[in-house]
């Protein structure tokens, strides 16, 4: 996988709707895409939703990004370990 770009690599933003609507639900969590972030999008029902990537680890950096959830809401933050 190393070799093959990043665009081929990821979900598109059309079965990330459809797993939402298929699972009845709002916001998606998932391990990462080397990409990580908060994306805000219209749900094929009109409401708003949230897919959220989490970051990979980064060993040589003892390093990763990672999902906090309070009473906030939810934000990625870079983790040291």
């Amino acid at each position: 996988n190393s070799n093959k770009p990043e665009n081929i690599m990821d979900i598109t933003p059309e079965a990330v709707i459809d797993v939402m609507t298929q699972q009845q639900v709002n916001t998606l969590l998932h391990g990462h895409t080397h990409r990580p972030m908060i994306n805000t999008l219209r749900l094929a029902n009109e409401q708003m939703g949230q897919r959220i990537v989490l970051g990979d680890w980064q060993e040589e950096t003892g390093n990763a990004v990672i999902a906090i959830a309070d009473a906030q809401g939810i934000r990625l933050e870079t983790y040291t370990f």
